[in-house]
């Protein structure tokens, strides 16, 4: 879900993030502390980030993206993120050997 999120929005939501490009300079870049801010909000700390995206072992507090490095860095970590929402997903629960005290956990 996270990364069909980013194919639609990414574009606004990199927008969003930027900061206001210098006069005369209609480039707009993404400081890398507020990427990480948004990769807290969903959950994803550094060691995981560092994990699944190697480009972001250069960075460092004074970097700035552009949308392309943007979207790349994002998409590594939310693919992750995905997976590791459907493989939790998948789990299933069984029931201890012996009596099952309601359907509910038969049907698990």
């Amino acid at each position: 879900q996270l990364t069909k999120c980013l194919y639609l929005h990414s574009r606004w939501l990199f927008e969003t993030m930027t900061v206001e490009p210098l006069q005369g300079q209609g480039v707009r870049l993404l400081p890398w502390p507020r990427l990480q801010s948004l990769f807290q909000l969903l959950g994803a700390n550094w060691i995981f980030v560092s994990r699944n995206c190697p480009l972001t072992l250069g960075f460092n507090p004074q970097t700035y993206l552009t949308h392309d490095e943007f979207v790349e860095v994002l998409f590594c970590v939310l693919a992750e993120l995905d997976k590791d929402a459907v493989a939790k997903d998948a789990q299933v629960i069984r029931p201890a050997a012996g009596r099952v005290k309601s359907k509910a956990c038969t049907l698990l």
